[in-house]
């Protein structure tokens, strides 16, 4: 009997750890969280240019479980995105001004 591999989609959150930009985050997308971080601290190529500034970067959330990398990339927009997203801005409309922002702000949408 052979056994399936089911394939990894992920959504993250990075945190900025340079002094200078410690408020900076990124939300996104991947199906090897270990390369992608490499890929954004600069160890290897074909980082987002948005996380060039910022280095190093450390991995604080990984949302994973989804079947598709469909749903993967719909739920990344959605964090992305909260005030547009159909499915999130009920809820975050429910939160005060200082819940929304941050880290703690991006990591509160998914739960």
């Amino acid at each position: 009997m052979a056994s399936q591999l089911r394939s990894f989609y992920g959504c993250y959150l990075l945190r900025s750890l340079d002094p200078a930009a410690r408020i900076r985050t990124y939300i996104g997308f991947t199906v090897n969280p270990r390369r992608r971080i490499r890929q954004h601290n600069g160890e290897i190529s074909s980082g987002a240019w948005r996380t060039k500034r910022g280095r190093p970067w450390e991995m604080v959330l990984v949302v994973y479980g989804f079947p598709t990398h469909v749903q993967a990339l719909q739920f990344e927009w959605a964090w992305q995105h909260p005030e547009k997203s159909k499915v999130v801005r009920t809820v975050v409309a429910q939160l005060k001004a200082s819940q929304r922002k941050g880290l703690q702000g991006k990591v509160s949408r998914c739960t």
